[in-house]
């Protein structure tokens, strides 16, 4: 997205497992409550033939999102529904190899609708990638 009003959030960590090992785990599009600590429940519903996975927050909020892209080790989603404070968002989650085991990338592109939204963004973000380096170190 290049509209002016977006924004962009992109974090990554590294990890010392290699990348197959690391999305063979993550990279199920419903798998993220396995490992983000923010999402207490995630399940793949199918919408007019796309899945869309829906996400339990912790104080009963309700995210959904529909799948739109994969390849290998990465995956790109459309935020349908959101009590985040944001409009017209795009993610994607990424595992690459690096040397010593692979780096995680995840970004999300979106329109702002309150001052905030940055830091909420991030912050779930980094909630996701705390909860992987706790589970496969680094």
């Amino acid at each position: 997205m290049s509209h002016e009003s977006h924004d962009r959030i992109s974090r990554w960590v590294v990890l010392p497992r290699p990348a197959a090992e690391v999305w063979a785990e993550i990279g199920g599009f419903g798998r993220i409550a396995d490992w983000h600590p923010s999402v207490e429940e995630s399940s793949i519903v199918d919408i007019e033939g796309e899945p869309h996975r829906h996400l339990a927050l912790p104080d009963g909020g309700l995210a959904i999102e529909r799948l739109s892209e994969t390849g290998v080790h990465f995956y790109r989603y459309e935020v349908v529904d959101t009590p985040f404070p944001m409009l017209d968002a795009v993610g994607a989650l990424s595992c690459k190899p690096e040397e010593e085991g692979c780096r995680v990338y995840w970004s999300l592109d979106f329109e702002p609708t309150d001052p905030v939204a940055d830091d909420v963004v991030a912050g779930f973000i980094e909630a996701g990638l705390r909860g992987l380096r706790a589970r496969f170190g680094g």
